[in-house]
Parts: structure tokens; C-alpha cells; sequence
């Protein structure tokens, strides 16, 4: 394969990522383009640090059901009221 076809089919991919990163922001070309290369190209990255979405929720793991979080209760308080008895 021709080295300059490689070439411009990664410049027409990077292009369409900068357009695809001003679509969804209000980023201009230049400032979308420096934004991805200091991203390592990820798109995903631009676009949540434009929506102020930086950081990826920790999520907490829920109970299933009521009676799991009724028992998940017990054994806090359990667990609390041994740690006090024994610490003294």
C-alpha cells in the first residue's frame, strides 16, 4: 500500500474526529485540534472535560432488595457497637 495513501486516510480520520469534537462542543478547529492531541486523540476525553463531566461517577454498590440493605444495617451497627465493647 502507498505510504501517502496511509497517510491521508489518517489525516481525513483525524479531521473527522476535530469536526466531531466541534459538532458536540463550541470548540473552534485549532483549539478542538490541540485539545485532542493532549488527549492522546481520545474524543471522549475532549468532549466530557468541555461539558465539565471530568471525572467519571464512583458508583455505590445498592442493595438489591430492602431486606438486604435492612440486614446491611443491622450488621453496621453490630459490627460498631463489638468494636466499642472490645476497644475498651
Amino acid at each position: 500500500m502507498d505510504i501517502s495513501g496511509n497517510e491521508e486516510k489518517q489525516a481525513e480520520i483525524l479531521h473527522k474526529l476535530i469536526e466531531m469534537v466541534m459538532r458536540q462542543t463550541e470548540l473552534d478547529y485549532e483549539t478542538a485540534r490541540e485539545q485532542l492531541a493532549d488527549n492522546d486523540w481520545d474524543y471522549m476525553k475532549v468532549i466530557r472535560k468541555e461539558m465539565g463531566l471530568d471525572k467519571k461517577p464512583v458508583a455505590t454498590p445498592a442493595s438489591s432488595s430492602l431486606n438486604q440493605e435492612i440486614y446491611r444495617q443491622i450488621r453496621l451497627k453490630m459490627d460498631e457497637a463489638g468494636n466499642n465493647v472490645y476497644s475498651n
